[in-house]
């Protein structure tokens, strides 16, 4: 879901009459899985289930794509990154 809505808005116009929704659709759910995240940076194979493996592959693309999206302008930095 996060890459479809990262790819999208970047090859999105952004004068595109939804652009702001889908743009604040993308900012609520990065939020939400932000708060899935442990301690350790990691996702785990059932978010907000700690007890579940941590999950490499999919934290990877969750950094890869937030990290992208930061860098479009589409989510603030430091909201996203910690200094």
């Amino acid at each position: 879901m996060l890459r479809g809505m990262v790819e999208s808005l970047t090859a999105m116009p952004g004068d595109y009459a939804r652009f702001g929704e889908m743009l604040e659709m993308l900012r609520e759910y990065a939020l939400t899985i932000v708060e899935a995240q442990d301690t350790r940076g990691m996702w785990h194979q059932v978010p907000y289930r700690p007890e579940t493996y941590q999950e490499t592959t999919g934290t990877g693309f969750f950094v890869h794509y937030l990290s992208r999206a930061v860098q479009q302008g589409l989510l603030p930095k430091d909201v996203f990154f910690n200094a």
